[in-house]
C-alpha cells in the first residue's frame, strides 16, 4: 500500500466533548461516540485539502470498519439526537448508507466477519459481529447477524460488559471483558479490569487471551499487525477517553508475551490499526492537551513519524487505510440455535499452573461444583484512580452465583457434566468436607451443542493436553440445572429478533 492511500477516520468534535471510551465500556458515564461525530475520508499526501465528510445527515457517526474487498464501511450511528446508535452500512464514498439493526440500546461497534457454515444450512453464511445489550441485559453483548441485518444471534453471555470486537486472521473473535467479582466469599474475588478473551463466531470456546492476571486497568481497541502481533490500549486511570499506553503480545502465545511498545508518559495513544511495512496508524494526544491526531508509529521503537492528520477542532481516532485485506479463516459449526444444553468436560481437575509448592493433589479434590451468575448489581469504573495499579481499588460487578449442583471427580481427575446452555457458569473445586480448593475468578458459557472441555483446573491455557481417555468421558454426563426454568438466562431472547 503507497503511502498516498486514502484513509477513512471518525473525528469527534474536540470542544466542549462528552466523554468517549471504549466501545460499550462507558467511562465517566460518556457516550461512546457523542453529538457531531462524524466519519471522514482524506489523502495524507494533500496535507491542506479539507476530508470529505461520508457521513452527512447523520446527528452521529463513527468506528468505521472497511470490508475486505474494501468497498463497503460497517459503523454506527444516529440519524436523530434522541435515536440509538445502530449498525449502518455503506459504501466507501458516502453513497448508499442502508441501517442493519434496530436496536433499543447503543450499538457500539460492529465488524465484518468470514463466512460461518452450519451443519443445518446449505451454503455458508456471511455475517457481521456488533457489541449491544437488549432491554433484558444489564450488561453488553457480542451479537452477530447477516450482512442484510436479519438472523440476529447472541454469541456471548458473560454478566459484564463487552467492548472493541475484532476478527483474527485465524477467524477467532478478540474483545474486551469487564472482569468482574464472584460471590460474597473472598475465594472468587477477583482483580478487575478489562481483559481481553476470544471467542468464535458462533459463540464456542470462550479464551482468555491477555491481561487476565495482570492489575486492573482499562485495556481494548486490538488491532493485528502483519507479523500476527495483537496490539491493544491500555489505560490505568480513570481518562475521559481511555487513551493510553500501547501493549502487544503474540497472537500465538499470548498469555506469555507482553510487551510494552510505548507508554503513556508524554501522551496517550487510542485505536491502533495495522499499516503495511510492519508500521502502526495511531491516534497520539499530548499530555498537555490538544486534540487526537493520526500518525504512523514504529511497534520495534516506539519512535512517532509522520504526522497525517490533526485537525485542532477534532479528534481523529478509529482510522483505517482504504484499502483491500485478506479475508480470515472461515468456520464450520455444531451450534444449535434452538438447543437448550451444551457439554463440558476436564481432563485432570489436578492440572495447575500454579508453583508446585500451591498445587492441589488429585487425591484431595473430590467434587466440582457448578454456579451459575445471577447479577447483583452494574459495573462500577470509579475504583480505578489515576496510577491505582492495586486490584483492591479495581472496579467490579457485583455478581451472585446459584449452585447447580455438584459433580464427582473421577480417580484421574476427569469430570463429565452437562448443563444449561447460553448461561454464565462458574467451577470450583472441593475436597471431602467440602472446603473450596480453587476457584474460577470468572465466569464461562457453553452454547447449544457445544462439548467444551479443559485440561485443567487453571492450568496453562496455552498447554497441549495429556494423551489419554479418561474415566469421565467413558460414560454418560452428569446433567446438573434445571432446564425447563422459564426464568433461566439460556430461555431469555437472544436479540430483538430474536435468534433466527
Amino acid at each position: 500500500m503507497a503511502a498516498q492511500s486514502r484513509l477513512i477516520t471518525t473525528q469527534i468534535p474536540a470542544t466542549n466533548a462528552p466523554p468517549f471510551g471504549l466501545s460499550g465500556i462507558a467511562v465517566d458515564a460518556g457516550s461512546p461516540l457523542p453529538p457531531g461525530s462524524r466519519i471522514v475520508s482524506f489523502d495524507p499526501s494533500e496535507p491542506g485539502a479539507a476530508p470529505a465528510v461520508l457521513t452527512g445527515g447523520f446527528a452521529a457517526a463513527g468506528r468505521p470498519n472497511l470490508s475486505f474487498d474494501a468497498k463497503n464501511i460497517l459503523f454506527v450511528g444516529r440519524r436523530a439526537a434522541d435515536e440509538p446508535l445502530n449498525v449502518w452500512q455503506m459504501n466507501t464514498d458516502g453513497t448508499s448508507p442502508r441501517q442493519l439493526t434496530k436496536f433499543a440500546f447503543d450499538c457500539t461497534a460492529a465488524i465484518y466477519l468470514s463466512t460461518v457454515y452450519t451443519i443445518d444450512a446449505d451454503r455458508p453464511s456471511r455475517r457481521i459481529a456488533f457489541a449491544s445489550r437488549s432491554a433484558a441485559d444489564q450488561a453488553s453483548s457480542l451479537y452477530t447477524c447477516r450482512t442484510d441485518g436479519s438472523g440476529v444471534r447472541r454469541i456471548t453471555f458473560s454478566p459484564s460488559d463487552v467492548s472493541d470486537p475484532l476478527i483474527l486472521g485465524d477467524g477467532r473473535l478478540v474483545f474486551g471483558l469487564l472482569r468482574g467479582g464472584g460471590e460474597a466469599a473472598e475465594a472468587v474475588r477477583s482483580p478487575c479490569g478489562v481483559a481481553l478473551f476470544t471467542v468464535h463466531a458462533d459463540g464456542t470456546d470462550l479464551f482468555p487471551f491477555a491481561a487476565v492476571h495482570e492489575p486492573a486497568a482499562l485495556r481494548g481497541m486490538p488491532c493485528e499487525t502483519e507479523d500476527g502481533s495483537i496490539v491493544y490500549v491500555e489505560s490505568h486511570t480513570s481518562s475521559r477517553d481511555a487513551g493510553g499506553s500501547l501493549v502487544a503480545v503474540a497472537r500465538t502465545r499470548s498469555l506469555h508475551t507482553r510487551r510494552v511498545i510505548v507508554n503513556d508518559d508524554d501522551g496517550t495513544y487510542y485505536s491502533p490499526s495495522s499499516w503495511p511495512g510492519g508500521k502502526l496508524l495511531v491516534s497520539y494526544k499530548p499530555r498537555g492537551g490538544g486534540s487526537y491526531g493520526l500518525y504512523l508509529l514504529d511497534p520495534e521503537t516506539g519512535t512517532r513519524h509522520s504526522k497525517l492528520l490533526d485537525r485542532p477542532d477534532w479528534h481523529e481516532v478509529f482510522a483505517v487505510a482504504l484499502a483491500p485485506r485478506p479475508e480470515p479463516a472461515g468456520r464450520s459449526s455444531v451450534v444449535k440455535a434452538e438447543g437448550d444444553i451444551g457439554q463440558i468436560y476436564c481432563l485432570d481437575s489436578s492440572i495447575s499452573d500454579a508453583p508446585n509448592p500451591a498445587r492441589i493433589a488429585r487425591e484431595r479434590i473430590k467434587r466440582v461444583r457448578v454456579f451459575q451468575a445471577r447479577l447483583g448489581g452494574r459495573q462500577n469504573l470509579d475504583g480505578l484512580k489515576p496510577g491505582g495499579r492495586d486490584s483492591t481499588n479495581a472496579p467490579h460487578v457485583v455478581t451472585e452465583g446459584e449452585l447447580l449442583g455438584e459433580v464427582a471427580v473421577e480417580a484421574d481427575g476427569s469430570i463429565f457434566v452437562e448443563v444449561p446452555a447460553r448461561t454464565p457458569l462458574r467451577l470450583e473445586t472441593v475436597d471431602q468436607a467440602g472446603q473450596v480448593l480453587t476457584a474460577m475468578r470468572s465466569w464461562f458459557w457453553v452454547m447449544p451443542g457445544e462439548r467444551r472441555g479443559c485440561i485443567g483446573c487453571h492450568e496453562d491455557r496455552e498447554l497441549t493436553p495429556p494423551n489419554r481417555h479418561v474415566l469421565a468421558l467413558r460414560k454418560a454426563p452428569s446433567k446438573l440445572g434445571a432446564f425447563d426454568r422459564n426464568d433461566s438466562p439460556r430461555s431469555a431472547p437472544q436479540g430483538p429478533y430474536g435468534d433466527k
